[in-house]
């Protein structure tokens, strides 16, 4: 049987449709891409993995991707070139007519156009174009300016030979000329700043250490670039002679980029590991590295709600020696799905990245991951409530029953039944909230509506414990004692004086030295009452004050039976 044209080429399309998309709808979905370097020794392999994340999630996932920060203007640059190429080739006649001066109209186009794309430009264009106005101004007998542009070519390109250039005699002359003029001028060392801190800065296409950098320079016109995240691109073409020592470079943010820069400066701590040093306790001269703690969650819903697409895909990247390290998280209506993998620095890191893209933007696995995550937290919810609610009745029922006994032992009846009697309706309660759970085991959703009518019942029975916690029964137990101990201390003063009384009946029976022991005896209760009284003034619950005073009426017993036998 002979398939038709058309049917055979829907059954070999649909025999080539990866699995993962065999099952997805066709719509498309929007996903920003965002991959940054840890540092920027990692840019390089920045490069590679975005081409494979974006061609990953544009052919496996049928995504629309797209970055939330492009060049500022590429069409511009390209054009830009092709204007150099050709009024270099129009130029090179070396005389006036024609075709030079179309070649001369279309390098000042170039020169107007290239003022404001510096920054974007690559500085072996700025070279082209500067050697092609040299060339101009050599042919229309402008030397002064002809030298100047010359300087330009030759601090960009340094390599740049009298041979090289194999344009008119007059040219050649004009190099040598310039040549002479730089290395009479020597070296000038100037500093190059920009306002940005993390901003990259470049001069004539060499990327500086640093910022502020310094960095030795010749005479002439020279391309100082700078970028950072955030800002527009910036550059100029300074000459020391004229800009001074100091260059200094303002970038100019991007609209709506200011919240963006500090959260991705901030997931690239989080998942670049960035460190702090700090100095470390054994010398101030040693420093150690501090994790920063950063939390990324909220960081990437609000990267997500920046760039507005429907899902986001966040990677930092970071080179270890022949491995890279590719962490990140990638953000869908459904959560959050972290991931982190280790790859190799060679033709296996196309499939790894490939595979891990594709495991961390399956949706379809969000979505069961998110119904699991909402049963877990219903159930940690429910599990929260129950073990709310148990710890609350618990500890109210105890309190009650506790204080039901002081209220008993102070004689107080009517309340220490009131007391009993909450702490009984407390603990039958409790019993309610077990069948209620009990009723709807496993389904954590009617556990909750179970739940309701117990903890409003609870919240009502709530107000009734605390008004009777709030019962001051510690304070009636305190005046109690405070009138135990009066009364224990005003019996000893009473039974001291008894006791001297009697003391004084029965001293004529007494010998001279059995009366100075029995007044030393009374001498050490009466020392013993004084010490108790000044305890009782710092504490009048103090143990020690009524241990004394017991002590003391021990005392005053044994001495009363004894003098009473005599």
């Amino acid at each position: 049987m002979q398939i038709p044209f058309r049917l055979f080429i829907l059954m070999l399309a649909l025999a080539i449709v990866p699995p993962a998309l065999a099952g997805a709808k066709l719509a498309r979905k929007s996903v920003a891409v965002e991959i940054l370097p840890a540092s920027p020794a990692d840019r390089e392999a920045v490069g590679q993995i975005k081409r494979i994340v974006v061609k990953t999630l544009e052919e496996y996932r049928n995504m629309l991707t797209r970055r939330f920060l492009t060049d500022k203007d590429q069409k511009a640059a390209e054009q830009l070139k092709l204007l150099v190429e050709e009024g270099n080739k129009q130029v090179q006649v070396g005389k006036q007519n024609s075709t030079f001066d179309t070649g001369e109209r279309n390098l000042n186009k170039a020169y107007l156009k290239a003022k404001g794309l510096l920054g974007e430009l690559d500085a072996d264009l700025v070279a082209s174009l500067y050697r092609g106005m040299a060339l101009a101004q050599v042919v229309l007998k402008n030397p002064s300016l002809a030298g100047q542009y010359m300087a330009v070519l030759l601090n960009l390109k340094p390599g740049t030979t009298r041979r090289s250039l194999q344009y008119t005699e007059e040219f050649a002359k004009t190099y040598d000329r310039v040549m002479e003029r730089l290395k009479a001028g020597g070296k000038t060392a100037v500093e190059v700043a920009c306002d940005v801190p993390e901003a990259v800065l470049r001069v004539d296409g060499k990327v500086l250490k640093g910022n502020p950098a310094t960095v030795s320079v010749t005479v002439g016109g020279h391309l100082v670039q700078a970028e950072a995240d955030g800002f527009y691109r910036a550059g100029w073409i300074k000459d020391p002679t004229l800009a001074g020592d100091r260059w200094e470079i303002a970038l100019r943010p991007i609209e709506s980029r200011e919240r963006y820069v500090t959260i991705t400066r901030q997931l690239i701590e989080a998942y670049g590991g960035q460190t702090e040093e700090k100095p470390s306790k054994r010398s101030r001269w040693k420093k150690k590295k501090v994790e920063a703690q950063v939390d990324p969650e909220p960081l990437l819903h609000s990267l997500h709600r920046l760039f507005r697409s429907d899902h986001l895909f966040f990677s930092v990247v970071k080179v270890r020696g022949d491995k890279v390290i590719f962490e990140g998280a990638y953000v869908s209506s459904w959560g959050i799905v972290p991931f982190k993998e280790v790859v190799s620095r060679d033709a296996t890191i196309i499939g790894a990245v490939r595979k891990s893209v594709l495991a961390v933007s399956d949706v379809g696995k969000h979505r069961l991951a998110h119904l699991d995550r909402k049963s877990q937290r219903e159930q940690a919810q429910v599990e929260a409530i129950r073990s709310q609610l148990e710890n609350d009745m618990s500890h109210a029922r105890n309190e009650l029953t506790r204080r039901s006994h002081q209220w008993k032992t102070l004689g107080e009846d009517r309340k220490a039944t009131l007391f009993a009697h909450t702490a009984r309706e407390v603990a039958g309660l409790q019993s309610g909230l077990s069948e209620a759970l009990a009723g709807a085991e496993g389904d954590y959703q009617q556990q909750h509506k179970a739940l309701r009518p117990v903890r409003q019942e609870w919240q009502t029975l709530e107000s009734k414990v605390r008004s009777l916690l709030a019962w001051d029964v510690a304070g009636a137990l305190k005046a109690a004692q405070l009138k135990k101990a009066a009364r224990l201390r005003n019996s000893a003063d009473e039974k001291l004086a008894a006791l001297k009384t009697l003391l004084k009946d029965k001293q004529g029976s007494l010998e001279k030295k059995e009366a100075r022991a029995w007044s030393k005896r009374m001498r050490d209760i009466a020392n013993w009452l004084k010490k108790a009284d000044r305890l009782a003034r710092k504490n009048p619950m103090e143990p020690k004050a009524r241990q004394l005073i017991l002590k003391a009426l021990l005392h005053e017993a044994e001495m009363t039976r004894q003098l009473s036998l005599r």
